[in-house]
């Protein structure tokens, strides 16, 4: 069938199939083939050139890093803590039901805008010098302390 579709069709086709490898285990193999029609000296003919990817490991990674996300998630939403997190420029990427309820803040309105919005003006210099050296320190994780009073 596959074939039958180079010949059909005389650009590069690509197809996703299930094969069976070593000790009977089922691989998943990505085709990627084409048709080229050649000159030859008994006259003209064609050579169709497929390469043979095996796909089963990257999908499984793919598969697991899903999994992670929407686990990631779940716990997010269902944290009873504010939870907001920034990008390299303080710009907000996620911002949780707690943080919405905290801020008085949709999500939709806090995304993708300036986390300085929610730090006074008093300590926004402080702020930005303290994100720039974890920026540059080679541990992503910090304790964030005790329990401290937001004006």
């Amino acid at each position: 069938m596959y074939l039958n579709t180079l010949q059909e069709k005389p650009t590069v086709q690509f197809s996703v199939v299930l094969t069976l490898g070593h000790s009977d285990n089922l691989r998943r193999v990505r085709l990627e083939g084409c048709l080229e029609k050649m000159e030859s000296p008994l006259g003209p003919s064609n050579l169709i050139r497929i390469v043979v990817e095996d796909v089963s490991i990257q999908e499984r990674v793919e598969s697991e890093r899903d999994e992670q996300k929407a686990l990631m998630e779940l716990v997010v939403k269902g944290a009873m803590d504010a939870i907001v997190t920034t990008d390299e420029e303080e710009r907000i990427v996620l911002f949780n039901e707690a943080a919405e309820l905290m801020f008085r803040t949709p999500a939709a309105t806090a995304l993708h805008g300036p986390l300085e919005r929610f730090i006074p003006e008093r300590f926004r210099a402080a702020h930005h010098g303290h994100h720039l050296k974890f920026q540059q320190n080679v541990e992503q994780v910090r304790s964030m302390g005790a329990a401290r009073e937001i004006f």
